[in-house]
């Protein structure tokens, strides 16, 4: 901080790791009522990167004293004092669920205010009234006041009550001791004993999470008829730091032997058609995509969207060059650790499944040349592919014809390889 008239900053924060990063996404620095105080989110270790949990950082700006109330292995986002200053208001991420809490500074107690199978993005408080934006798996982000009591503020997507929406329901499967867990989502009018083409959707980060909330590209694939399983594996968020870095520097490790598991499961229970298994995923999703399809042979269509498969090749090109270097070394220093993480590249004989590759033009996140690389070495051995750039566009897409426009590519595509005949073609 520093003086409003200007002067030399001081240094609220004794931590040697990142405070507040505005990369994180997870709320800037937050000035109590009576300006005395200041809370923010802390990483942790800067060696774990992005694998340690977001927690909360309080500064006394008379004293100079940092307090961490609440320290618990979950992640925090978007810190608020309430009105009075008496608490902090943040969001809590859990295992598949992330709820509003209150957060009292001298104790470090807890009290949440939403609980259940539901997924807090926003929240607003004026005195003693609390609002919270929040969704459940059949309800888009909704507006509600928590107080005095509950109830809905605004509702956008009043028009859905007329519509029929697919259940989600959650599946646990036991991996080496350690229970991972997925969301499935069945057609809406699929019988007992139907067997549905499933589509298996990977989630970024890789430390995130599919929570319970409502998904609606997982929506329209139901409506069309397919099973949609979302697979938290190691590596997700929401399960504290060792769950988290279960798959540090050990990518296509774990997380594809966890969501093979989760896949076999489905088809043990005699939910899906076994011959009819599609994946993909964004970012660090279609990463994940890119080592399913060259280690399960039971992938039949596979959507890769901003994925890469040949971290050598795409070294310095993305904006995590810092990151990979802490996680990984460098690829001069580290040459079989690299390779080993690039095997979707190099062993791409493997790959049997059609594969859709999705980019945008101007992502600095996850650049082109990832999905460009897969895309000619899946032609080049004669796996059907087909490459799509989204101009203009960065990491996530905001054009909304570019949104339904990759959409409509995905059902297209599912649609062509995961029928029971597969018309004749190279995609091309």
């Amino acid at each position: 901080v520093m003086p409003a008239e200007g002067g030399e900053p001081t240094r609220v924060s004794p931590h040697d790791g990142g405070d507040a990063d505005p990369e994180w996404g997870a709320g800037g620095p937050e000035w109590s009522p009576d300006s005395r105080r200041l809370v923010w989110v802390q990483a942790g270790d800067e060696r774990l990167t992005f694998y340690a949990p977001f927690q909360l950082a309080v500064a006394d700006l008379e004293t100079g004293q940092v307090s961490r109330p609440a320290w618990i292995d979950r992640w925090f986002y978007a810190p608020h004092w309430s009105p009075d200053g008496r608490s902090i208001l943040a969001m809590v991420e859990q295992d598949r669920d992330t709820w509003l809490a209150r957060i009292d500074p001298a104790t470090g107690a807890i009290d949440y205010l939403t609980q259940g199978a539901r997924f807090a993005s926003a929240f607003a408080a004026h005195g003693d009234r609390i609002a919270v934006l929040d969704s459940e798996p059949r309800t888009p982000a909704r507006l509600d006041a928590l107080t005095p009591y509950r109830r809905v503020l605004a509702d956008a997507n009043p028009w859905l009550a007329q519509r029929r929406l697919a259940e989600m329901q959650d599946v646990a499967v036991q991996h080496d001791g350690v229970v991972i867990q997925s969301l499935l989502t069945l057609p809406p009018d699929a019988k007992p004993g139907d067997k549905p083409p499933l589509i298996v959707r990977l989630h970024g980060g890789p430390v995130y999470q599919y929570s319970h909330e409502f998904m609606p590209d997982w929506q329209v694939y139901a409506a069309q008829g397919y099973a949609v399983l979302g697979v938290n594996p190691r590596g997700s968020s929401g399960r504290g730091q060792a769950f988290a870095q279960a798959q540090m520097a050990n990518w296509g490790g774990p997380d594809v032997a966890d969501v093979s598991d989760a896949i076999t499961h489905v088809i043990d229970a005699g939910l899906i058609d076994p011959d009819r298994i599609g994946v993909g995923g964004w970012s660090y999703g279609g990463i994940l995509t890119d080592y399913m399809i060259v280690s399960d042979p039971r992938i039949r269509a596979a959507v890769s969207g901003a994925g890469m498969g040949h971290f050598v090749g795409g070294y310095g090109v993305d904006q995590y060059a810092r990151d990979y270097e802490i996680e990984l070394g460098a690829p001069w220093d580290q040459p079989d650790l690299w390779r080993r993480l690039s095997r979707p590249f190099y062993e791409v004989r493997k790959v049997t499944a059609p594969t859709l590759f999705l980019c945008a033009e101007a992502d600095s996140n996850v650049p082109c040349v990832g999905a460009q690389q897969m895309y000619q070495a899946l032609r080049s051995v004669g796996v059907p592919s087909r490459l799509v750039v989204y101009p203009g566009e960065n990491h996530g897409l905001i054009t909304p014809s570019h949104i339904q426009d990759r959409m409509q590519r995905q059902l297209d595509w599912y649609g062509r390889w995961l029928t029971p005949t597969t018309p004749a073609g190279d995609g091309s």
